[in-house]
């Protein structure tokens, strides 16, 4: 049986990370660990500043800048036995929320003892995609699917009906530059 969030995390004084989860800095996170292969190697993410325009999508880990720190994780996670919990999605919940407190205490520490992590910046790019007869449909469409391509305005085809999946959408997300930000 699930327990609501607020409780669960009452429970073990983490309050605090209800606002955050749902934040568009936690997505941040998710953006940095997914694009820079240095966030992904033992160390805590800080985000310092994001770019977020309205036609980007935190959602799809669409942003225009994110501005990070690396630290090394000194201090490890102290989770409670899985036995106290009726279901794993708890579980996790709460093992994700204990893993926020302790990243922001070391990171807190370092700080305090004036330690500076490596900062990165991540630009991304959305675009408008030019559409045409060879880029129709996404790469993995089937060779049936992508023949319909040659005349998009006949849609007697019935295949038309699976071929709706594999349409790939004019507006693209991509990365355009990750530097390393000594400033």
């Amino acid at each position: 049986m699930f327990m609501d969030k607020k409780s669960l995390l009452k429970a073990y004084d983490l309050e605090d990370y209800l606002s955050y989860d749902i934040s568009e800095e936690a997505l941040a996170i998710l953006f940095v660990r997914k694009y820079l292969n240095q966030a992904n190697k033992n160390v805590w993410v800080d985000i310092l500043s994001y770019e977020l325009p309205t036609h980007y999508d935190a959602f799809n880990l669409e942003f225009e800048q994110v501005k990070c720190e690396l630290f090394p994780k000194k201090t490890k996670p102290k989770y409670p036995p899985k036995s106290q919990f009726s279901c794993d999605a708890d579980y996790r919940y709460v093992c994700r929320a204990i893993t926020w407190e302790t990243a922001h205490e070391d990171i807190r520490s370092y700080r305090n003892k004036g330690y500076k992590g490596k900062k990165y910046v991540i630009d991304g790019v959305r675009f408008h995609l030019k559409i045409n007869s060879r880029n129709y449909f996404v790469d993995e469409a089937p060779p049936e699917i992508k023949a319909l391509a040659k005349n998009v305005n006949d849609r007697t085809d019935p295949l038309w009906d699976k071929a709706v999946e594999y349409i790939r959408y004019p507006w693209v997300f991509r990365i355009k530059g990750i530097k390393r930000d000594d400033t």
